[in-house]
């Protein structure tokens, strides 16, 4: 589902925070193809609805913007059924006398909570509200509204550490990315562990060679001794300088502005 997003252009980026801080699963910023998740300690079928639910915000919500933010936020989450259990499939799939046992099967071939299918056939008009409030209390019974049986493994977003690596000419065949650190902390503005943790780990660090900075015509002129000296002094600048550009980041950094506007909805 997250490549489906990212094939549009939008870049999907996890976001490491205290599950204290994070008032809501997942944030986007209007006007931005950007969507940021909240992933720590979640499930793979809630991060689907999440970020399903963020695109619904940038494709309905970009020009027009509800002044009710329950109507908002209900558009949003029905968007993200739609997104992920398309209406055809849906109505082909889905039956009034299923139970919590059928709905176990929908979300292995779907990925979509069972808690979320319940309401997308509610929604179609599947099934009625005495028979939506019958599942939910069943489900509530067996504690699957904390947690649901059948997994689903968590997407891994790409996007973005692709384009750092094709910027910086460390994108492999694979798609693997490597990059240099002072490049990508001078470009970013941020520490390259918080970049990686954007790119969901999938930057590798470039090893800077100092060494092969210098002309091989004019080394081989130098006496190994001066040679060595050389290697110390490029060296011993190139940790000043990193020392400096790591202050500097932390100067920059303790307070960042918030990424945009956050969704307060419990299943957004």
């Amino acid at each position: 589902m997250i490549r489906s997003v990212e094939r549009r252009g939008v870049v999907v980026a996890p976001l490491t925070v205290d599950a204290g801080d994070a008032v809501s699963d997942g944030v986007t910023y209007p006007g931005m193809a950007l969507i940021g998740y909240f992933p720590e300690g979640k499930p793979g079928d809630r991060l689907r609805f999440t970020i399903a639910h963020e695109l619904g915000h940038l494709v309905l919500h970009r020009h027009r913007r509800p002044i009710d933010a329950a109507l908002m936020e209900r558009e949003a989450n029905e968007f993200a059924g739609e997104f992920l259990f398309p209406e055809t499939d849906a109505r082909a799939v889905l039956a009034p006398d299923m139970t919590l046992e059928d709905y176990r099967y929908v979300k292995s071939g779907w990925g979509i909570s069972i808690a979320a299918s319940v309401l997308r056939a509610f929604d179609l008009g599947v099934i009625d509200h005495d028979k939506y409030t019958s599942l939910y209390v069943r489900m509530s019974q067996r504690r699957w509204t904390k947690r649901e049986p059948v997994g689903v493994k968590a997407e891994r977003p790409v996007l973005l550490s692709q384009m750092l690596g094709r910027a910086f000419g460390g994108l492999d065949d694979d798609g693997h990315a490597t990059v240099p650190r002072t490049g990508v902390e001078g470009f970013l503005g941020v520490p390259l562990e918080l970049a990686n943790d954007w790119c969901a780990g999938g930057l590798a660090e470039k090893t800077e060679d100092w060494m092969a900075l210098a002309d091989p015509n004019v080394c081989r002129y130098i006496p190994k001794y001066r040679w060595r000296r050389w290697y110390r002094i490029l060296h011993r600048r190139y940790a000043l300088y990193t020392r400096d550009a790591e202050l500097t980041f932390k100067r920059r950094v303790p307070a960042p502005a918030p990424w945009g506007t956050a969704v307060s909805n419990g299943r957004s």
